[in-house]
């Protein structure tokens, strides 16, 4: 299996990953979605958007808490949690 992590924190953009993602076959790859944007996973609209279209979405979240608070940014925070919950390569 292949793990696709897409990181976000910008508002937007789903509707261009489910139209890129709609058409491909549904087996052998799952996507994860890192969503740094303030209150969209809470809402969950993005997730059921994905979800409507058929994407195999196997986790949407935040960032996981940064093992080092005082460090600036967090794209490699970001990464490390799409790492942490994709199950394939």
């Amino acid at each position: 299996m292949i793990s696709f992590v897409y990181l976000s924190y910008r508002p937007g953009g789903f509707d261009l990953l489910a139209s890129s993602l709609e058409d491909e076959p549904r087996d052998g790859w799952e996507l994860v979605v890192v969503d740094d944007f303030p209150g969209r996973v809470g809402r969950g609209e993005a997730t059921r958007f994905l979800l409507d279209k058929g994407i195999p979405l196997s986790w949407h979240g935040g960032s996981k808490e940064k093992s080092r608070p005082e460090t600036k940014g967090g794209l490699a925070n970001a990464m490390n949690t799409g790492a942490l919950n994709a199950r394939g390569d």
